[in-house]
């Protein structure tokens, strides 16, 4: 027993000394009174679907690799977004922090590169006592924790962030809605993303939720999102209202809207229908809850066919202007048929 309290007097100890802990999810990470919170596995998110789909030849990041000399992304292994603001302007400031073997050196010259480029430049400054980089023209800062991460944002964010990854300011797990919606998804691990509906924005789901018969959309306050990603789609959805009446409703509403959509015999048999046949709502605790899950064929069938509406789209806007520069007359038409309808000398 003697010993036992010793070992345990001892941990205490070595644990005051040592002070906090780093956070240890992304919401615990996010200062407090963020208004929303993201959190991303990066290699499963480059290994999915959706990613090789939407991503793979984005010429952005190609021009940041050229730059970098390497891929700055496939050194992260998680980032995490942030956003705060006031009620007025809720998404007034953006912050994140990146995880991963990210050298500070090789960035710095990287990002160095890719600024200057675009004409910018930087320079090297401290945040509260941390090393950063700042933008020479404007408020964006970056700053790096240890050997391992990265925050950045305007100057604001960052010092806010460092202080709350030093252990020095509370985090975003104080919010008790925020906790309470993202423990709910927080299973799913690949994608998770918890976020305060702002009052304008309610206003907006109202108005989408009477177009599609989902009125309660918008008593929403809360809402958050779970996904598992790089196999197949795994997707938990977990809303809250104003009252916990509020759940029940959303969830009746939407799963008429659900049914109505798989009678529909065009949707029933598209891979949209087959996603429609295995979504489950329910209500629990006040919490509306969504979830689907897709085996990794499943998802491809549903990808290829947005990418194929993208294309229709795509192409149906490129005949569209063209027609719009078919028939409009060339400079040359104009002038000819301006002096056409311009009088001659000889007329009175």
């Amino acid at each position: 027993m003697g010993i036992a309290l010793a070992c345990i007097g001892l941990a205490f100890g070595l644990s005051r000394l040592a002070g906090r802990g780093r956070p240890a999810t992304a919401l615990a990470a996010a200062p407090q009174g963020a208004t929303a919170v993201v959190h991303v596995d990066v290699p499963a998110l480059r290994a999915s679907p959706i990613w090789r789909a939407l991503a793979d030849d984005d010429a952005g990041l190609e021009r940041i690799v050229e730059a970098c000399g390497f891929d700055p992304l496939s050194r992260v292994q998680s980032v995490a977004a942030f956003v705060l603001g006031t009620e007025a302007q809720p998404f007034e400031h953006l912050g994140f922090v990146a995880r991963g073997d990210l050298p500070r050196e090789q960035l710095v010259e990287c990002v160095q590169r890719v600024v200057e480029a675009d004409g910018g430049a930087i320079r090297r400054v401290s945040i509260e006592g941390v090393p950063a980089i700042a933008s020479a023209h404007g408020p964006s800062r970056a700053a790096f924790l240890g050997g391992d991460g990265i925050v950045g944002g305007d100057e604001l964010v960052v010092r806010e962030l460092i202080r709350v990854d030093q252990g020095d300011a509370p985090g975003a797990d104080t919010d008790a809605a925020l906790s309470r919606l993202w423990n709910r998804v927080s299973g799913r691990r690949e994608l998770i993303a918890a976020a305060h509906v702002p009052a304008n924005w309610r206003e907006w789901l109202g108005r989408i939720g009477a177009d599609v018969d989902l009125d309660a959309l918008e008593s929403v306050r809360t809402i958050a999102i779970g996904a598992r990603i790089e196999r197949g789609l795994g997707l938990t959805i977990a809303v809250e209202g104003a009252s916990p009446a509020d759940a029940g409703a959303l969830v009746d509403e939407a799963r008429a809207r659900v049914d109505a959509l798989r009678g529909d015999p065009l949707i029933g048999l598209s891979a949209v229908g087959a996603a429609l046949r295995r979504i489950e709502l329910e209500a629990h605790e006040g919490i509306a809850l969504a979830t689907l899950d897709l085996d990794e064929g499943q998802l491809s069938s549903l990808v290829q066919l947005v990418r194929d509406l993208l294309d229709r789209r795509r192409m149906a806007a490129q005949r569209a202007h063209e027609e719009r520069v078919i028939r409009a007359p060339s400079a040359d038409e104009s002038l000819r048929a301006s002096d056409e309808g311009a009088p001659t000398s000889d007329a009175p």
